[in-house]
């Protein structure tokens, strides 16, 4: 035991010995050198290897064609919780369908955030739309841009959607070169449903009966038009649409409105805008284009001339009626005005 003991320290003395000569003989060289500078190399440790390099980033998922719409869709307010899943189902039919041909886009006070294939049939703020002018079996990225005509209405829409309708989009639409003949007449007829559509429910606002009168940019002679089966296909689609219309102010006549039961004034008012809405379609089947369908399709014999004419004459006759029941009550206007005035005083 005092071996080992004195063997520690023994070796704790000669260490401490060699520190002291190392310091003595450092403090020799600043003393009789003052000129040289020492210094103690630091001690070298081993370097500390490179972080690993991060992860590469995973892979981007390519955006679908109903991404691609849904990112061009501008719309006051629109945010991202408006959008639900049955939205996104209609884009992607849009895509994918080959007869969805309009898309729409629109806030309605009670619904929220609306996507619907029809104009809607009420005033909106804001109005954005998608038009296929292709014919096309599915939408693309490589021919969205040459296929797809696509903006914002806002305020008065209907006004504005039927103007750009009819007096941009139809025309550059009829008049490309490049379209074959079978997908010039597709889209013409499909062009046309949507424009007697869109006509009627803009002046249904102002209380008003417009038929609509398609315009290809075209004009054959009668006779040789009487031969395009195709376009006179197309025809008798706007002929249907004018027969319903007529049928429908007929109807209303019949049927009555029950302005009689408000009063004779009311009376008035009724005949006085009925005679105006049968007027106003009776000068309307003297237009020289509407003159001149009819006169095409009676060269082509087409089923549906005989009832159009028909209803033609039934809505002159109404006018004749209208008018007359107009002149009859205007004499009583002013007397019943006066009671009126008499009873409030009462």
């Amino acid at each position: 035991m005092p071996k080992k003991g004195r063997g520690k320290s023994g070796k704790k003395s000669g260490t401490n010995s060699s520190a002291i000569s190392r310091q003595i003989s450092l403090a020799e060289v600043r003393i009789n050198h003052p000129e040289v500078t020492m210094e103690i190399a630091p001690e070298i440790s081993s370097p500390e290897p490179p972080p690993p390099p991060p992860p590469p980033p995973p892979p981007r998922r390519e955006k679908s064609m109903t991404d691609w719409i849904r990112d061009r869709v501008s719309v006051t307010y629109l945010r991202k919780e408006d959008w639900k899943p049955e939205h996104l189902m209609t884009i992607d039919e849009f895509v994918k369908d080959g007869e969805f041909r309009y898309l729409f886009f629109y806030k309605d006070v009670y619904r929220g955030f609306c996507v619907e294939r029809d104009v809607p049939p009420f005033p909106v703020d804001q109005l954005f739309y998608f038009l296929k002018v292709g014919d096309l079996d599915r939408l693309r990225k490589g021919n969205f841009f040459d296929s797809v005509q696509y903006g914002s209405l806002n305020g008065d829409y209907l006004n504005s959607l039927l103007r750009v309708m009819s007096k941009l989009h139809g025309p550059q639409f009829f008049s490309n070169p490049t379209w074959t003949e079978s997908m010039r007449n597709d889209f013409s007829e499909k062009f046309h449903r949507f424009m007697s559509g869109l006509t009627d429910t803009r002046w249904k606002l102002e209380g008003k009966t417009v038929l609509y009168i398609p315009n290809e940019g075209r004009v054959f002679p009668i006779v040789e038009a009487a031969e395009d089966k195709e376009y006179i296909q197309r025809m008798e689609v706007c002929m249907i649409h004018w027969s319903r219309q007529i049928k429908h102010v007929l109807n209303m006549q019949t049927s009555g409105t029950g302005e009689s039961e408000q009063g004779p004034l009311a009376e008035v008012d009724h005949w006085k805008n009925r005679c105006a809405d049968l007027t106003g379609i009776t000068s309307q089947l003297d237009h020289p284009a509407i003159v001149r369908i009819i006169s095409v399709l009676q060269h082509a014999k087409s089923n549906y001339i005989t009832p159009f004419l028909k209803l033609a004459g039934e809505i002159m006759e109404g006018s004749r009626q209208a008018e007359s029941n107009l002149m009859f009550l205007k004499v009583l206007k002013e007397s019943c005005h006066e009671m009126m005035l008499a009873y409030n005083v009462l």
